[in-house]
């Protein structure tokens, strides 16, 4: 597969869960967890990514932090 970067647009709504059940998966409170997905950001930290496959049309969501 080969995958397209795009900056994570936060209306997404599936993107959002995925990053969801990850982020709950550190161990965080529900209340930090939905502080960080409210902090995503496209110009500042966190940040977070769509990547969509340009064979198959798949969407996968990635957020990072320094």
């Amino acid at each position: 597969m080969e995958f397209v970067r795009q900056v994570f647009v936060v209306r997404n709504v599936r993107a959002l869960q995925a990053l969801r059940s990850e982020v709950c998966a550190w161990g965080w409170s529900a209340e930090a967890v939905e502080s960080y997905l409210g902090a995503l950001d496209k110009d500042s930290q966190p940040v977070g990514y769509l990547f969509v496959c340009r064979t198959c049309g798949r969407h996968m969501a990635y957020a990072d932090f320094t």
